[in-house]
This record gives C-alpha cells, structure tokens and sequence, in this order.
C-alpha cells in the first residue's frame, strides 16, 4: 500500500514540475509581456521544432501533409482553434509556410504560443 501511495505522489509530482511534457512536442516558446489564455471547445496544437520539424499534436508531419493530419483531427461540427508552438529559434520561414498552408486550408482562428514574460 505504501508503494502504490510513493508512486501516485512521485507521479504528481512529476507532472506539477513538467518533467513529464504535456501534448505535441517539446519547444521553447518565447516571452510576451501582453499573452493570454485562449479557450475553446477543440484546440489543435501545432509544434514547430527548431529544425522546422512540424507536428500535430504528437503526430510528426511534414508541410505537404499537414493539411490532412490538421483535417482528421478536427471534430465533426467543431470549427477548431488551432495553436502554433513554435520554438523561439525556429527560422521565420517555417512559420511562415506553416501559417500560410493552415490559412489556405480555410483555418482562421489561429494563435501563437508564448509564454508570459517575467514582470
């Protein structure tokens, strides 16, 4: 009994200091002093990796298939919010073509992930 109680508090413990990462892939989002929370019924979350990696959710995905993986996500009847994670040293380029397929695949509510600053 002792055990099953260490391990369920070493679990949550993990997972309060984010040694154990959440959905899509591990960036380094950059500050911004004015960031807000967005909240939505169905977020899609799209990483960017430094190396312009992309992925949807955990699913690893390059820009030519991007559309499809985005698409079989979305819910039937759900108009998504999609969120772009993008690290902090990923070449403008990525993103741009990464925004630019999401946008001609008809997605208008996209946002940016950031991190709040430190006042």
């Amino acid at each position: 009994m002792i055990d099953v109680m260490m391990f369920l508090l070493v679990f949550f413990v993990l997972i309060s200091i984010n040694v154990i990462p959440g959905f899509g892939l591990g960036v380094s989002l950059p500050s911004a002093a004015h960031a807000s929370v967005q909240h939505a019924k169905q977020t899609i979350i799209i990483s960017i990796q430094r190396d312009g990696q992309l992925a949807v959710g955990d699913e690893l995905v390059n820009v030519d298939t991007l559309q499809k993986a985005v698409a079989k996500q979305v819910k039937p009847g759900e108009t998504p919010v999609l969120i772009i994670n993008g690290d902090e040293t990923v070449e403008y380029r990525h993103f741009v073509k990464t925004l630019d397929v999401l946008k001609g695949a008809g997605y208008n509510a996209i946002s940016i992930a950031t991190k709040k600053a430190a006042p």
